[in-house]
């Protein structure tokens, strides 16, 4: 009793200023998380075993008997990888050497996903912020220190012959870019700079502040943010988006990544696991589930029914999200370090790790 009186002051000592209604659905997601602390505590003090790989209105489910994935290759880096983008036959992984000393952007060639082999490293004069490859083209972000602030930089590189040919630079320190055609969105803590790709120049900036990472789906663009969880925006003209609805934050802590699929939205958020949206109607978003996992939710990766999460020190872990009221972890895949990020093309899944590089899979069905 004493144990389970602890965990409970654990559970409520926090005082929140926010909304009602995020209120509502901050104190729904922490009741979630009491339900796991409760299961946890009787399982220590009484010695019975509950069966749990997260906690999610109390669903969960055990491992398949056949593999959802085969490891089929890797490539080690020791150091410290933040940031990855894969298309077509080419990686790249933002990386900064042992030292702490050496930053760079490093390509590796996956044609063959069971050795991928590294073919050029572009060295940078600070720690990259994000990386994206777009056709033949890499963007990557950094800040820079000038005349006493920091500001941000966008800078543009072939594959061809990984040298710099364009830079922009910015007020605030950038924390991702996104490319939709002719235009480039560059979130920062000031909002969403939608950039002409022809003039690699700034146009206007919209939406809300401290916009973290977005994720574009069909004529929708998803914002998730420090203030918002989410924003949805038309992009059927990508020059010009226009805000349907938000979503109010319900936890303290800045958004890690997020992917949306047919109206659904993932949002991982670290220590609260991943949050699933449904934002069928944009004007009234709504919070379907807190699915809460072994560690910290980093990156996603949505592909049909499957969720695939990069949770930190827990691995990769694939969810099952056919029904999206009742999600189920499938598979969770140990990989020995830190999983920081996750992205699917076609039938292959990578994950990068933070101190060990790039580990490659394969769909088994």
């Amino acid at each position: 009793m004493v144990i389970i009186y602890f965990q409970i002051q654990i559970a409520v000592v926090r005082k929140q200023t926010m909304p009602f209604n995020t209120a509502i659905e901050y104190w729904n997601l922490k009741n979630m998380k009491f339900i796991c602390l409760i299961k946890t505590t009787l399982a220590l003090a009484t010695g019975i075993t509950f069966f749990m790989t997260g906690c999610s209105n109390g669903n969960s489910g055990a491992a398949s008997s056949t593999p959802i994935l085969e490891k089929k290759g890797e490539y080690i880096l020791t150091g410290f990888s933040s940031n990855m983008a894969v298309s077509n036959n080419t990686a790249i992984i933002a990386h900064t050497d042992d030292s702490m000393t050496e930053d760079g952007i490093y390509f590796i060639d996956i044609s063959t996903p069971g050795t991928p082999q590294q073919t050029g490293i572009l060295e940078t004069e600070d720690v990259v912020a994000s990386v994206a490859i777009y056709g033949e083209k890499v963007y990557f972000t950094q800040r820079e220190y000038h005349d006493g602030s920091w500001g941000g930089l966008l800078k543009e590189v072939p594959l061809s012959d990984r040298e710099i040919v364009r830079t922009l630079s910015t007020d605030y320190i950038p924390n991702s870019f996104v490319l939709n055609g002719e235009y480039g969105y560059l979130l920062d803590y000031k909002g969403i700079h939608i950039i002409d790709m022809d003039t690699f120049a700034i146009l206007k900036t919209v939406g809300s502040l401290s916009s973290y990472m977005m994720t574009i789906d069909h004529a929708r663009a998803y914002v998730a943010g420090q203030y918002h969880a989410i924003d949805v925006f038309d992009i059927s003209y990508p020059g010009s988006p226009q805000l349907l609805g938000s979503f109010t934050n319900p936890y303290d802590s800045a958004p890690h990544d997020i992917k949306a699929s047919e109206n659904i939205v993932a949002l991982a958020a670290g220590g609260y696991g991943t949050l699933l949206f449904d934002a069928s109607d944009p004007a009234s978003i709504e919070l379907i589930d807190i699915h809460e996992t072994g560690d910290w939710a980093e990156g996603l990766a949505v592909d049909d029914h499957y969720t695939y999460l990069a949770d930190g020190d827990a691995g990769l872990v694939v969810i099952d999200t056919s029904n999206i009221a009742s999600p189920v972890v499938k598979e969770t895949y140990s990989l020995g370090d830190y999983a920081r990020e996750v992205i699917v093309i076609g039938n292959y899944v990578y994950v990068l790790l933070n101190g060990k590089g790039l580990v490659i899979f394969e769909k088994t069905k």
